[in-house]
């Protein structure tokens, strides 16, 4: 069977994503596209011979409703609307309504509306005890553009008009484009180009690498029971916070929608608390885990936490494995873990169930890095093909594994002599892995990328991304000072006026986080002047460099968060810290 050129599936699998994400939340529907309050004081009446009229000009494209704000003595009171587009001089609507506190004028859609001048009468035959009252705004300069007059009399202020749209197909996808969340898009479609050019241009040139020294069994073995021993309390706990509303959703679906269930649906039940859907799309650990735990094991918290403990203990077993191969020592690497187990940020990690995204994505990115060995240790292409599986379930488990290939770039270059031919060689080895996560980011951006929300949400949210230097800083002071165990250092008049210096400076406040944050400068920079010491010694400056590298990069994406912070968010980033210590 002969298959397309890679180039051309790419393209194809890219495109494809992005019109189906594109109109699977594109829906043209009418939506309210400005709204003109009124001041709550003001009111114009309207009764027989004394219409009222404003002129306006549509910002809205599409336009195809208005709303107006009138209130009446008699709940019956009808009213004659007439809507008139003045630049062609063509009545577009003309009809009867009944007045609430706002009413809706529905009319054929304007096509190219924005800019044109429209105009709305409103006719009354009640007299002027039962006048009906129409809200207005009475400061001009609210809306100068607009001309209200009543019987020919200009009047102040303008109405609270609100303007809907149904927009075109056309129109939804330049919105959808130009959100801030889609900038990941073209990132993604970069990346995959980039990692094309690679796989496309680096010499071919793979040599195998020396078999590592199996790890020994026992400590696979130690490993998983310390897990279990030190986590078992976990097991007496319950469901809570998000974890209801994720395995409500899944249950819910799966009985009446389960072709939504991978999607980004959001799920709505009448009880405020089984209100769940996605601010990210992570269809492995939010919807097809959940769905199996539902579909194979009893709903029982015990059992569930226990599943998530096992899940801890392969992921500190391929942490072994990584780590024999960086100081070819078992008892190194054991070590190494077990000072990795027991740092406090797992206690987030293991207490509470819906972590299970952050363990499914950690259990894959590890799985992703020593299947990849073994691939250089046989070049064996199934191997690779399931690394490549592994990368991606991690990434759709939860978005920070995207920076696993350059994790394994990294560590294959400080275990050999490094040369231009080797360099290229290992750019040509990852560059399928950036192809996937190339396109990962289209799959994932296009899928969120929602036409229809309001812009401001995007730098609204707790989980918004940004490049502002001081957020960087911030995030960073924190994360490493929680790496450097904040409790156990002193708290003196000096390390108080360090802390508060710089939560001043950085608004350090702004985080979840008590402090102080000293020992993460300290930590920080320590690893920096320690790497500078050691620099003739190869064999342990690469051991150094490796750790600082590992904890920087799993910890990168964290750091262009604007305003929230998990200690969970360490679970791979505190493996450097070991290795540093």
């Amino acid at each position: 069977m002969r298959f397309l050129p890679i180039n051309i599936s790419i393209a194809l699998f890219a495109g494809i994503s992005i019109v189906l994400s594109f109109f699977f939340s594109a829906q043209t529907h009418e939506r309210s596209f400005s709204s003109r309050t009124p001041d709550g004081i003001h009111e114009h009446q309207v009764y027989k011979n004394y219409p009222l009229t404003e002129e306006f000009t549509a910002t809205a494209r599409g336009l195809s409703a208005i709303g107006l704000f009138g209130k009446s003595n008699n709940p019956a009171q009808i009213v004659h609307i007439i809507v008139k587009n003045i630049s062609s001089n063509f009545i577009i609507s003309e009809q009867d309504i009944q007045v609430q506190n706002l009413s809706y004028i529905s009319i054929p859609r304007q096509a190219a509306s924005v800019g044109n001048r429209y105009s709305i009468t409103i006719q009354s035959n009640a007299d002027k005890a039962h006048a009906v009252k129409i809200a207005y705004q009475s400061d001009p300069t609210a809306d100068p553009a607009s001309i209200v007059n009543q019987a020919g009399v200009p009047k102040q202020g303008s109405l609270g008009l609100i303007e809907y749209e149904r927009p075109t197909i056309a129109l939804q996808f330049a919105r959808w484009l130009a959100i801030p969340h889609q900038r990941a898009l073209w990132a993604g479609i970069f990346i995959a180009i980039v990692g094309y050019i690679a796989f496309k241009k680096a010499p071919k040139q793979r040599e195998k690498i020396k078999k590592a020294r199996v790890v020994n069994p026992i400590s696979f073995l130690l490993i998983t029971l310390a897990s279990i021993v030190i986590y078992w309390p976990a097991t007496h706990l319950f469901f809570y916070s998000d974890d209801v509303p994720i395995l409500v959703r899944v249950t819910e679906l799966w009985n009446h929608q389960p072709l939504l269930l991978l999607t980004p649906h959001r799920y709505t039940d009448a009880d405020p608390q089984s209100q769940f859907g996605f601010d990210f799309y992570r269809p492995i650990s939010f919807s097809l885990y959940p769905l199996l735990l539902h579909l194979f094991v009893p709903l029982n918290a015990g059992i569930y936490y226990f599943l998530n403990i096992l899940l801890f203990a392969g992921t500190a077993c391929g942490l072994v494995i990584i780590g024999k191969r960086i100081t070819k020592s078992d008892h190194t690497s054991f070590l190494l873990v077990l000072l990795w187990m027991s740092h406090s940020s797992k206690l987030g990690l293991l207490y509470w169930w819906s972590s299970v995204q952050d363990l499914l994505a950690s259990f894959f990115a590890l799985l992703t890095i020593v299947l990849y060995f073994k691939w250089k240790e046989s070049l064996n292409k199934k191997i690779l093909r399931l690394s490549l599986i592994s990368f991606s379930i991690a990434l759709f488990s939860k978005e920070y594994i995207i920076v696993t290939p350059f994790i394994i770039a990294y560590i294959e270059l400080t275990q050999q002599h490094f040369s231009k031919k080797r360099f290229l060689e290992i750019i040509r080895n990852i560059s399928p892995y950036i192809i996937v996560a190339g396109i990962f980011l289209v799959i994932n951006t296009a899928i969120l990328g929602d036409p229809n929300l309001p812009q401001h949400k995007q730098t609204d949210q707790t989980y918004s991304l940004s490049s502002n230097p001081i957020n960087i800083v911030r995030n960073s002071i924190v994360y490493s000072s929680f790496t450097a165990e904040q409790r156990l250092w002193p708290q003196i008049r000096v390390t108080k006026s360090f802390e508060n210096k710089l939560s001043n400076i950085f608004e350090l406040w702004r985080l979840k986080t008590s402090g102080p944050y000293y020992p993460g400068v300290i930590l920080f920079l320590t690893a920096l002047v320690l790497i500078l010491i050691v620099w003739r010694n190869k064999k342990l400056r690469n051991r150094l460099c490796i750790g600082y590298v590992w904890w920087l990069l799993y910890i990168a994406p964290f750091l262009l968060f604007t305003s929230d912070w998990r200690p969970r968010w360490l679970t791979l980033a505190t493996f450097g810290s070991s290795l540093v210590l």
